[in-house]
Order: structure tokens, then C-alpha cells, then sequence
């Protein structure tokens, strides 16, 4: 099992806007993003099993329209929530977007920005922990003192 290094801690809300999400982005040893829920504001029971990036660009390119759905196939046995909430968590990290109005569906967006960010924290050796919550004030401040002693000006 390879072991994984959690780069970023955030809440968003759930695309009904009737929850707030917590989910963690870390890196494998092997240098591979991954994505995970860690909490819900809500009795929506959801997955934590860590995601592959690579996994989830390859469903994003094989739909043309994203719906709760296109994410299941990596969470086959687990809570149906779970698709739907990682789209929420995608759409928070600027992954997708929405697509056409009035429609319910997403559409791929451009994932330099969000590449780039995580290369600058990879970087920085930031290593929040994997019980790291948004708000607990450790993680979030060891974060900080990481980047400031490696001098890296990160927007953590």
C-alpha cells in the first residue's frame, strides 16, 4: 500500500447546496494525486476511499455531459452519494463546471490551474496529516509554518 501525503483541506457545498463537504487532496508515494470525502454536514452517508486523479480524468473525458452518475464507476459497492459528492468537490476545485442552462450536467474544465496549485504544495513538502480538518487550526497552521520555512509563497 502506498502511503499518501495530504496536501489540501476544504469544505464546499454539495451541488444542492443543502450540505457542506469536507474532503482532503493528497499525494501518493508514486507522486499521484488523490481525492477523498471526510465529512458531511448532513446524514448523507458517502465513501471515504481515496480517488486516483488519473482515474477520475478518464471519466471526465469519456462523458460529454457529468452528471452524479459518471463518478460511481470507482465507487462500485459503496454509497451512491459518494459520485455526487466528488462532483461537488471537483466542481469546488474548478475541475468541471456547469454546463448548459437549466441543464443538471457538468462539463471538463481546464485543470491547469488546479495542477499547478498541487505542484506548488507537493513542493513545498506541505504534510497536513490524514486526520486534517478545515478549521481545527493545526493542520491549517502547520501548513503555514511549512511554506514559510521552505519559502514558498503558497495561497493555502
Amino acid at each position: 500500500m502506498l502511503n499518501i501525503r495530504v496536501l489540501l483541506v476544504e469544505n464546499c457545498p454539495s451541488l444542492s447546496h443543502r450540505s457542506t463537504l469536507t474532503f482532503q487532496v493528497g499525494v501518493r508515494d508514486d507522486e499521484v494525486l488523490v481525492f477523498r470525502l471526510v465529512a458531511n454536514t448532513a446524514k448523507g452517508r458517502f465513501s471515504d476511499d481515496w480517488m486516483a486523479w488519473p482515474d477520475v480524468a478518464q471519466l471526465l473525458q469519456a462523458e460529454e455531459a457529468l452528471t452524479c452518475s459518471t463518478l460511481q464507476p470507482l465507487f462500485a459497492g459503496k454509497s451512491i452519494n459518494t459520485g455526487g459528492f466528488m462532483l461537488a468537490v471537483l466542481r469546488h476545485l474548478g475541475l468541471v463546471q456547469a454546463g448548459a442552462e437549466g441543464s443538471r450536467a457538468y462539463v471538463v474544465a481546464d485543470a491547469a490551474a488546479f495542477l499547478a496549485r498541487c505542484g506548488e504544495l507537493v513542493a513545498s513538502n506541505v504534510s497536513l496529516g490524514l486526520e486534517a480538518r478545515p478549521g481545527s487550526g493545526k493542520g491549517r497552521r502547520k501548513a503555514i509554518a511549512m511554506a514559510t520555512i521552505d519559502g514558498a509563497a503558497l495561497d493555502l
